[in-house]
């Protein structure tokens, strides 16, 4: 990794965010002995490394494997010079689009490299993708740096009302091709036990039977369902109706699903209820 002084003779890079002329003069020069660590020569053969200083920031590195073998990883930093939007020098925009995507969103725009000042149960990352074909892709840890052993890191699918914390396991979702910008964001905590699944919960019961082959909606106060969609694991829909009969007991017919786990979504008058069932 870069260190704060330039070595002589090696290149960098400027972008600036407004038009101006930048000048260099001996005055800006600073005697720093390479092997002194705040001075490295990066070079692209193998060489004697000299120290550097450590660098005790947290790094989270998400990783994401598309369903065309594309790899595209994301770092996460912690610093207290930043804010979670947009800071000069710290976050860093895609430079090159892949066939397959993944990148911070930032007040719309794209990035690879995204800091923020805070990271606890409230902060939320948002997350874009986009994929070029239809099929199986995961997110992923790549690496944690300084992180604490007891920091929970999820992904949350807004659309399937899912938070899967990535330190279990990857997080497998099968999508259509096309940009999804506002379904997924990084989050620290659980809070599926405080979305509306908690408050009508206890007026309106979902749950598979498997003796009848059908979900069962026990609607005892008669809450308005506006629509019914059940899901396999990989994030497929696999049955939706757009109109289910308001009365006490509802049976959906389920004949030809095959044996697993399901995630069963109710669109409500008051809001929308998930259950993951399994099918035996």
């Amino acid at each position: 990794s870069p260190t704060r002084y330039i070595p002589v003779g090696q290149a960098f890079f400027i972008r600036s965010q407004t038009g101006a002329t930048i000048k260099f003069n001996n005055g800006q020069r600073v005697f720093i002995k390479e092997n002194g660590g705040e001075s490295k020569f990066l070079r692209s053969t193998n060489s004697k490394e000299s120290s550097v200083n450590a660098d005790t920031r947290m790094k989270i590195r998400i990783g994401f494997n598309s369903v065309n073998n594309i790899h595209r990883q994301l770092l996460l930093t912690l610093d207290s010079n930043t804010t979670p939007d947009f800071d000069w020098g710290y976050d860093a925009l895609v430079y090159e689009f892949q066939i397959d995507d993944i990148f911070w969103m930032i007040n719309n725009d794209k990035y690879v490299i995204q800091s923020t000042n805070e990271i606890n149960s409230e902060t939320i990352i948002p997350l874009g993708i986009k994929t070029r074909d239809e099929g199986l892709n995961n997110i992923t840890i790549d690496n944690l740096e300084n992180a604490p052993e007891d920091l929970d890191i999820y992904v949350h699918d807004k659309e399937l009302y899912i938070y899967h914390n990535l330190k279990e396991s990857n997080y497998e979702i099968n999508l259509r091709a096309g940009e999804y910008l506002d379904r997924f964001e990084i989050t620290f905590k659980n809070a599926s036990l405080i979305t509306d699944n908690f408050k009508i919960g206890t007026e309106l019961q979902v749950y598979f039977s498997n003796e009848r082959k059908s979900i069962v909606l026990n609607n005892p106060n008669l809450i308005t369902v506006e629509s019914a969609e059940m899901f396999n694991i990989l994030g497929q829909s696999i049955l939706k109706l757009d109109e289910v009969k308001t009365k006490n007991i509802t049976e959906i017919s389920t004949k030809h699903i095959n044996v697993g786990s399901y995630i069963i979504k109710l669109k409500t008058e008051q809001g929308t209820l998930t259950k993951k069932v399994l099918v035996q």
